[in-house]
């Protein structure tokens, strides 16, 4: 269950991110949402090892934001990055 919860918060943040940059583009809103994804799940499991199967603490959830919005951001300075090469 917590898996879920982890995948919902990083799709949502990933669409919230791709609404407040005001992005037309569908693949550029994908790779926000997915970068979200993986920065939820990659930080939530690290900081709570069991959430797959349980419930998610406060704790968990707040790292878990926090991971999907600084991969979102590292996603969109490396495509800043290299649209400017």
């Amino acid at each position: 269950m917590g898996y879920l919860i982890l995948l919902s918060i990083g799709a949502a943040l990933g669409w919230l991110a791709a609404i407040i940059f005001k992005e037309q583009n569908g693949r550029t809103v994908l790779i926000d949402i997915v970068a979200g994804v993986i920065g939820a799940m990659i930080v939530g499991l690290a900081v709570n090892a069991s959430a797959l199967m349980n419930e998610l603490s406060a704790s968990t959830f707040l790292y878990a934001c926090l991971g999907a919005c600084a991969t979102i951001a590292i996603s969109k300075l490396v495509s800043r990055t290299l649209i400017n090469l």
